[in-house]
This record gives structure tokens, sequence and C-alpha cells, in this order.
């Protein structure tokens, strides 16, 4: 069952700016804003991760995301996170890598980090191109 959520709840982290590595509202990116939102939200401590380079970040972020901390289902409630494959481009901006995590807002929306642009609600990215939603356990 999904967190009873207040209207507009994702007005507290649309604007954060991105920043690599980032874990606090200074700076995210998209696994310091999922650690963020479930830290305020759920008050689920995700690991801070050490900081990994571009060509580090692609497989362990969708291994963070898969991992024991996180179960996948098939029936995606808000605050669900999507592994998402990012190879080319997503909403009209570059993706770097081949793994991105994005957030449930609603079926048509996710709450994500990009850079330059931040954390941003955008549409849902095609059904092919999320490999998985998780719930943290």
């Amino acid at each position: 069952m999904a967190p009873a959520l207040p209207d507009g709840w994702t007005d507290a982290y649309v604007g954060i700016p991105w920043r690599w590595g980032g874990r606090t509202r200074l700076g995210i990116d998209c696994y310091g804003l999922v650690r963020l939102v479930h830290a305020e939200l759920l008050g689920v401590e995700l690991p801070a991760e050490q900081h990994l380079d571009a060509g580090e970040a692609d497989g362990r972020i969708a291994a963070a995301a898969a991992g024991p901390r996180w179960r996948r289902v098939a029936d995606p409630q808000p605050l669900d996170v999507a592994i998402v494959r990012a190879p080319g481009r997503w909403d009209g901006r570059a993706a770097l890598g081949a793994h991105h995590l994005a957030i449930r807002v609603d079926a048509e929306r996710v709450l994500h980090a990009l850079d330059p642009a931040g954390a941003v609600v955008q549409r849902t990215p095609p059904r092919r191109r999320i490999e998985g939603w998780h719930r943290a356990r």
C-alpha cells in the first residue's frame, strides 16, 4: 500500500541543484535524490554510497537499487523507484550511462535528478526503458 503523501510533496524537492555524488539539499544526483526522499518521507536510511566516477556508476546504480534493501514490485506506487535504461535521450535531455533512478509520483510522472537541471518532475519514461520498479524494505 502506498504511503499517504501530502498534495504537492514533490515541491520540496524540485529545484534542488544537480551535483554528481551529492547527498544533501545542497546538491544531489539521481541516487542522492532517492536517498533524501526516502529518509525524509519514509524514515528509511539508505547507504550514502561512496562517490564514484561516471564509468563505475553505471553498474553500481542498478546494483544498489536492486539490492537487499529493495524488493521488485509489479504494481508501482508513489515513492517506488524505477531503474531506467537511459541510452541516449529522455524528454529531450541527454542521459549519461545506461542506468538512472526515478521516483514514482503517480501513474504519469516521476521525480528525478538530471544534470544540469537538478530535481525535476517529468513524465514517466516509456515502459521499454524501465528495467523494473523497486520498493524499499
